[in-house]
């Protein structure tokens, strides 16, 4: 059969597989549409899975049956007939059809009988007849433990009770997916996107272990994978609770006997009887990963009986995946007819060429996936955490623990996680020794005098510029702020040394520029990547290479590059000036970037790279005009800056730096919007910004800059929601954003650009939280203080950063306020007192940004408006006073 054809009648399979009856046939007849033969194969391969299904199920219900007869249990000697459960109401739920039937228990589509409301939803019951106190016992303990289980990768119980027969039920989430291999499978994803899926799997046995649940079940089937590509796990109806009640326990010796799992995934204590531990999981975990990957089991089984599969698994050794890729195998199918698995049709739905297969798997994945499925438990994973942990370092290209730790492996690790920066570093040791090895040379000739010193000019400059490529290669590396200041400070120290030489040598003099530009970059450019918040410091820098480019620009006013580089200058200037609050300065240099750039653009209309610039300069003065107040008047500016982005995007979709560049925009029109009263407007543009900056982190894992783009679009939802009234929504959105900036700050503590987004996420979740009465402290508002004084001291001068502190303060009096006004408060004269602290703390503070001129237009806390606040806080204590009497 080829490869084409047989994809076909898997994918019919699995579809016809979650349909029953009626349905099914009505499903083959329209899908085969004629082709007998296909629908031959198709039919073979139903009936092979249900023999499967009964081969796996019916053995361990005989053995049950037997057991219970014995102990004089309550089972028939003749299964009943299942009634047609299609129609009957069970508590709250209607049953509309079907889904599955396992072991001891059926499971059902189910909506709500009431009409309350309407959801979907499966619920669970005993088949029956199938009423022993064992089962009976079994199947209450696999609600429990989905009771305690809340988990993004479990499905959730939602109610649960007893039939009008007295046989237990419950209702779970309706999950609408595929099995892990066939969603895998069905969109071909590559290994890669293979194994971040199975470590989604992992976090939730992990979190079931630490419930001291352990699922003895895991296999692709209890696997669903829903269409958004979130997987969930299903069905501990044999899962083991490590610390049972005594209740629970005596129910063991039944369960012993029954031993209802799927033999392939199972592990060899499993198989034998022994002790259950973590370590089971952790061995059919690797079962399932190991088909994930390779398509295949890890043992050769040379039948289907109970004996061969367990000989197989607890004698023989699995293979090497990167070996078991190219085994071919018969599989026989009903009617005497056979398909052949081979390394091609199982890299049709994988990485599409065996050999590319096969050097994934080789090495780091051989090493992982044999130590899951060690034969003894002490020498697997100790844990499942440890085995995705694993997995991470893998995908991280950093050196698992399943392999020895020598030092050709680790090197050859590094080397390919930092292949850019070794290279360069590489090729700077070359420089050196060329370098040294030159002088040296020409040391000895008196004659080159002239030529040695210029090559050692060059040499220097050379090595400068090398460092300076090696920064651009960790610029949105998490972590990297401390190494970059380095890099770029040994830089400078180089180039400044040249800088007596720079006057005659305009490419000298333009890379002087850049240098400072970058070093600018870096000690505060607050908004744009990882920095050290020393806006002062920054601004010198800038300062320095606008003077440089300004002579550039003057020799040669016809060079439209040397103009966008002095644009490019000024308008960081104006950029980082406003973000001092020193809004003067920001207006000038704005207003000298959009001249430039307009002039640029005039020129050459049909250049991407001017329209962009063009674009950044419309949305500072847009920004600009906004932070002063006037959200009317920064309207015209957005919407120029919205139609060239769009554009852009439509033309390079894939093109990162134009969609966080139209994110921005859609949030500032979105701002802008919103306080002009289009709040419907607003809320759409909000939305777009949300989109495109969760496709953007979720393909950019390993870049710190994007991944903080979400907190800009949630927090900027949450403030236009918070205007409209939704309080919760806000809230939503606001820890979003909180969670977005707490990862990038646990990743580089020095990043002042995370560190200031995580104190205005804190300032806001706290709010809302006493706002929606969820809290009764103000917890994260001083969270939110404690990273403001941080802030201040890293950057003493800046204006904006203490403008920021005084909100703060402002927001904890609020909060305080609040919670001073509850019904019933225990000591509502503490919350005063602190409220009036917290106030007089901020009008301290605004007081004298007021009477510098740096106190933004759009600010609420006014000194006004606080003064007033303080006077609130005065009466109330008084009436306390007053009220408690002498």
């Amino acid at each position: 059969m080829k490869p084409d054809r047989w994809q076909h009648v898997e994918e019919l399979v699995h579809e016809a597989l979650r349909l029953r009856g009626t349905g099914r046939a009505n499903f083959l007849e329209a899908s085969c549409a004629g082709d007998e033969s296909l629908r031959r194969e198709v039919e073979s391969l139903l009936a092979h899975e249900t023999q499967a299904e009964n081969f796996i199920q019916e053995s361990a219900l005989d053995l049950g049956a037997k057991a219970l007869v014995e102990d004089g249990g309550a089972l028939d000697d003749v299964e009943p007939p299942a009634p047609c459960m299609t129609g009957r109401v069970v508590s709250h739920y209607r049953i509309l059809d079907q889904l599955g039937e396992g072991g001891m228990g059926a499971v059902y589509r189910a909506v709500r009988a009431d009409d309350e409301y309407r959801k979907q939803v499966a619920i669970k019951l005993v088949r029956p007849g199938f009423d022993a106190q064992f089962i009976l016992d079994r199947f209450k303990n696999e609600r429990q433990i989905l009771a305690n289980l809340e988990h993004p990768n479990i499905a959730r119980l939602l109610d649960g009770g007893t039939t009008e027969e007295r046989l237990p039920f419950f209702v779970m989430e309706l999950i609408e997916g595929k099995p892990i291999d066939q969603y895998c499978d069905s969109r071909k994803l590559p290994t890669l996107e293979r194994l971040q899926l199975f470590r989604s799997v992992c976090s939730a046995v992990q979190y079931a272990h630490q419930h001291l649940v352990i699922h003895c079940d895991l296999k692709p089937g209890n696997i669903l994978v829903t269409a958004e590509g979130v997987p969930k796990l299903l069905d501990f109806g044999i899962a083991k609770i490590l610390k049972s009640d005594p209740g629970t326990e005596a129910a063991a010796p039944t369960v012993t006997v029954l031993r209802m799992m799927t033999p392939e995934y199972a592990s060899p204590e499993q198989l034998r009887g022994e002790r259950i531990s973590t370590a089971t999981d952790v061995y059919s975990l690797g079962v399932v990963l190991y088909y994930l990957l390779t398509g295949r089991l890890p043992f050769r089984l040379p039948g289907r009986s109970p004996y061969e599969i367990a000989h197989a698994i607890c004698e023989s050794e699995p293979e090497k995946p990167s070996t078991a890729v190219s085994r071919v195998e018969e599989v026989p199918l009903l009617g005497g007819t056979c398909v052949t698995l081979t390394t091609e049709l199982v890299n049709s739905t994988r990485e599409g060429h065996p050999e590319k297969l096969k050097h994934l798997l080789r090495g780091d994945l051989d090493c992982i996936l044999l130590k899951a499925l060690r034969k003894e438990p002490a020498e697997r994973y100790s844990s499942v955490e440890q085995f995705s942990e694993d997995i991470r370092r893998h995908l991280d290209g950093l050196p698992v623990i399943a392999r020895a730790e020598t030092l050709r492996y680790r090197s050859g690790k590094f080397i390919r996680r930092h292949r850019t920066p070794v290279a360069a570093a590489g090729l700077i040791f070359v420089i050196l020794i060329a370098g040294i090895a030159a002088t040296a040379w020409q040391a000895r000739i008196a004659s080159a005098q002239r030529t040695r010193a210029e090559k050692r000019f060059n040499d220097v400059r050379d090595l400068a510029n090398s460092l300076f490529d090696i920064n651009d290669s960790i610029t949105n590396l998490p972590g990297a702020t401390a190494a970059r200041t380095l890099l770029i400070t040994k830089a400078l120290k180089y180039l400044d040394s040249l800088s007596p030489e720079a006057g005659g040598d305009p490419s000298l003099q333009r890379e002087l520029a850049t240098a400072y530009q970058k070093v600018g970059d870096i000690e505060g450019l607050l908004n744009a990547q990882q920095n050290l918040g020393h806006s002062t410091d920054a601004l010198d820098s800038y300062r320095k290479a606008a003077k440089i480019r300004e002579a550039l620009a003057a020799a040669e006013p016809g060079n439209s590059t040397a103009r966008r580089d002095l644009a490019t200058l000024y308008r960081r200037i104006g950029e980082l000036s406003e973000q001092r609050n020193d809004f003067a300065g920001a207006a000038e240099y704005d207003g000298k970037a959009l001249a430039v750039y307009e002039a640029v653009h005039a020129s050459n209309p049909g250049d991407a790279k001017s329209a962009r610039d063009l674009g950044v300069a419309y949305y500072n003065i847009g920004r600009h005009h906004s932070l002063n107040g006037d959200w009317a008047g920064a309207l015209p500016f957005d919407r120029k800056a919205s139609a060239i982005f769009e554009l852009l995007a439509l033309a390079k979709p894939e093109d990162t730096t134009l969609n966080l560049s139209l994110a921005a925009v859609y949030r500032e029109a979105c701002y802008d919007l919103g306080k002009t009263g289009d709040q419907a407007n607003a809320l759409d543009l909000c939305h777009k910004a949300v989109d495109v900056s969760r496709r953007l982190a979720s393909s950019n894992a390993n870049d710190a800059r994007i991944q903080l783009d979400p907190y800009f679009s949630y927090s900027n939802l949450g403030m236009v929601l918070l205007d409209r009234g939704d309080l919760a929504g806000s809230l939503a959105n606001w820890r979003k954003a909180l969670v977005a900036s707490e990862a990038i700050a646990a990743a580089d503590p020095r990043d002042m650009r995370a560190l200031g987004t995580m104190a205005t996420a804190y300032q806001r979740v706290g709010w809302l939280l006493v706002k929606l009465g969820q809290a009764s402290d103000v917890q994260y508002g001083l969270k939110a203080l404690e990273l403001r004084k941080r802030e201040c001291a890293a950057d003493p001068k800046n204006k904006g950063r203490q403008e920021a502190l005084a909100d703060c303060y402002a927001m904890l009096g609020e909060t305080e306020v609040m919670l001073a006004s509850r019904p019933r408060v225990a000591k509502p004269a503490d919350h005063w007192r602190a409220a009036r602290s917290f106030y007089k703390q901020a009008q301290q503070i605004v007081v004298q940004l007021r009477t510098q001129g740096a106190l933004r237009g759009e600010d609420p806390e006014t000194p006004e408006r606080i003064a007033g606040e303080i006077g609130k806080c005065d009466a109330a204590l008084q009436k306390l006073v007053a009220t408690a009497g002498p």
